[in-house]
């Protein structure tokens, strides 16, 4: 598929009065009718202006900026507003800005084009089939779809990141390595933060001690963060920049203070995947096991209590151990529950905790929840969600050549592993890594995730000429100076 990167003609951007009024009352319209969904009790109207102003605002920057806005802020998964009673993150509430700033920036065409992507079009109807299960099958509908109202919104921000940035892949990695980065040294400082006896940056696990978050949702979330990138990098064919070598180092270490064993085993089993296909490594990975050693060593140096409870949780890898009790109950209920029709369509978008309480809560008053994307959309949406998107999986690891293809099966390994700890598809931040998965570079046809040059021979060529007129290579992107 081809795609246009160009900037929008001029005329679009002066435009008459009626294109901007039409806008404008479109957006006033979806506003408002956003606020009545979320407020039970009614709309409230000097907020929904403010808010509308706002976005009209914001709307009129360049696309680009619109959209690296949303980017870097996706990345904030930790943040949520009260709005109407819904929490909600950031990039949501600047999604709308995006939609008219594409509009009056005459990207039309690009998100027409966007469409024409079978994984965008597979997206796209599994979250049809969220809505139509949660209004069948949930037992409270409009909280599932308001959940489906997440995905859709997304969806939205991966559509429109494509529109911006679906032949300049490197812009988009580097927004994305961004965000990374600023996770994980905000977990390296929350770690610290936390065992200081501070409440930022982390919480105290009463049976394994401080969980580094920093500005992620929760420790499991930025440890999919780090484990993810952290693949990604040691995974890399090309020379790495300074910076993703000192991000990889951290990176490891916040991975083992966020306490998530499944982060550890997805790092651990995608890297052998791929030197398996790809050969040793020894350079890449000697780096890595180093600095986890020594922050093990300065931990244990400076906290002992820590650095033994950080490494019981670690080292108690069984299936019989109490997390894994817990978690076999919940994906028993949640595998047999669905029956007849609910096999093949599920029983309604996060509708677990509509059935069942949390037995660890001792209130006894909060929902439940399957914590495993694979059984979630088993548990959503049914046999036909489960294959939707397992479709769209197969097409994003078909891409490009053999070798690419051996790195993003490592990669995609690593995030199954990951998925069964959490379910990260309620946060854009992941949406945009698909978006990523789906790009193309300019330099060359070869796309994903995996972000892996054909020929590494080429590669080195190239990077060598970058070097000579200024430019540093980063991973699979580069980086002007």
């Amino acid at each position: 598929m081809t795609w246009q990167a160009d900037r929008a003609p001029a005329h679009l951007r002066d435009s008459s009065w009626r294109f901007y009024a039409v806008s404008g009352l479109v957006t006033l319209g979806a506003s408002a009718s956003a606020f009545k969904m979320l407020t039970p009790d009614g709309i409230n109207y000097p907020l929904a202006l403010i808010y509308l102003f706002a976005v009209v605002v914001f709307a009129n920057l360049r696309f680009e900026v619109v959209m690296s806005t949303i980017v870097l802020a996706s990345m904030w998964t930790g943040f949520m507003l009260p709005v109407a009673g819904i929490n909600t993150r950031i990039d949501t509430l600047l999604m709308p800005a995006a939609v008219l700033s594409a509009v009056l920036n005459g990207r039309i065409t690009e998100v027409k084009r966007v469409f024409r992507e079978p994984v965008v079009l597979l997206l796209l109807a599994f979250i049809a089939l969220n809505a139509i299960s949660s209004i069948i099958f949930a037992n409270v509908p409009a909280e599932s779809l308001r959940i489906v109202i997440w995905y859709l919104s997304n969806f939205t921000v991966l559509v429109l990141a494509l529109a911006c940035w679906g032949r300049s892949r490197e812009k988009l990695y580097r927004l994305l390595f961004i965000g990374a980065t600023v996770n994980v040294f905000a977990g390296l400082v929350g770690w610290f933060v936390i065992s200081a006896g501070g409440t930022w940056g982390g919480y105290t696990d009463g049976i394994y001690g401080a969980r580094a978050s920093g500005i992620a949702f929760e420790a499991n979330i930025l440890a999919g963060i780090c484990a993810i990138w952290l693949l990604i990098a040691i995974t890399s064919t090309t020379k790495l920049h300074w910076v993703v070598w000192v991000t990889i180092l951290v990176g490891s270490g916040v991975t083992i203070m966020t306490n998530t064993r499944a982060a550890v085993i997805a790092v651990v089993v995608g890297a052998l995947i791929f030197f398996t296909f790809r050969g040793r490594k020894v350079g890449r990975v000697l780096p890595v096991l180093l600095a986890v050693a020594t922050g093990a060593w300065a931990v244990r140096l400076f906290d002992p209590e820590t650095y033994e409870q950080i490494v019981g949780k670690l080292s108690n890898f069984r299936f019989d151990n109490d997390t894994a009790v817990y978690r076999y109950d919940v994906w028993d209920i949640a595998s047999s529950e669905p029956q007849g029709w609910s096999i093949l369509l599920g029983m309604g978008t996060n509708s677990y905790g509509q059935r069942h309480l949390d037995p660890t809560d001792l209130t006894h008053q909060k929902a439940a929840y399957i914590g495993n994307l694979p059984l979630q959309t088993y548990y959503d949406v049914g046999i036909v969600g489960v294959v939707i998107l397992a479709v769209a999986v197969f097409l994003v690891w078909r891409r490009g050549s053999s070798h690419s293809r051996q790195r993003r099966l490592a990669i995609l390994t690593g995030f199954l592993i990951i998925s069964t700890a959490c379910s990260p598809f309620f946060f854009a931040y992941f949406w945009l890594m698909i978006a990523l998965s789906l790009a193309k570079d300019s330099a060359s046809n070869d796309g994903p995730v995996a972000a892996v040059v054909d020929d590494p021979s080429s590669a080195a060529n190239r990077d060598r000429g970058d070097r000579g007129r200024g430019v540093h290579v980063v991973g699979a992107q580069t980086w002007q100076v």
